[in-house]
């Protein structure tokens, strides 16, 4: 199950009940292989283990995020990417 909210500077998408990094991994390969010219860029792991996936497409910004404390995964994008987020059922 995913959730879609518009911010002001963009679109942010939540999946819920993540409990492995396959997931986070699935998400990450559904943007690659969807979104023509991404650019995958750092991988970065905070202090609890949470994965953070950087993009950039076409000058724009795309980050994915795995909280493991929570058991969720965050996706920013400036424009809606919702045909590209992966249902987590």
């Amino acid at each position: 199950m995913f959730g879609k909210k518009k911010k002001k500077s963009g679109f942010e998408y939540c999946i819920e009940n993540v409990s492995d990094m396959q997931v986070f991994t699935l998400q990450c390969k559904a943007l690659e292989e969807g979104l023509t010219d991404l650019i995958k860029e750092d991988l970065i792991i905070s202090h609890d283990n949470s994965p953070m996936q950087f993009y950039m497409y076409r000058d724009m910004e795309i980050t994915v995020l795995y909280d493991i404390e929570l058991s969720e995964i965050y996706i920013n994008s400036p424009f809606d990417i919702k045909d590209f987020i992966i249902n987590n059922k």
